[in-house]
């Protein structure tokens, strides 16, 4: 496997703790990008599942770390998952 090359400072190359990471991101229903992509950028991502359980799409939402902090934005995940349960429902995957 090709390493991986960061994007920022931030970004997560290691593969042990990258697979820490997905598994916390299994376990809570969510992700979170904190600058490891875009330099002043974070993200929250949500998913969408089918009836199966099985991942079909997400979610998401960015801001610059100037308007929004992750502790701030953590605020929205009630709305953004309710909003993938409701999407999930709608669409016949």
């Amino acid at each position: 496997m090709a390493p991986m090359l960061p994007h920022t400072s931030a970004t997560l190359c290691d593969p042990g703790k990258l697979s820490l990471e997905l598994e916390k991101v299994r376990k809570q229903g969510f992700a979170v990008d904190d600058e490891e992509y875009i330099p002043g950028i974070i993200a929250l991502a949500v998913p969408v599942r089918d009836g199966d359980g099985k991942v079909v799409a997400s979610i998401s939402a960015q801001a610059p770390t100037g308007r929004l902090r992750i502790e701030q934005a953590m605020e929205f995940l009630p709305q953004m998952k309710q909003a993938a349960e409701s999407m999930a429902q709608t669409v016949d995957w």
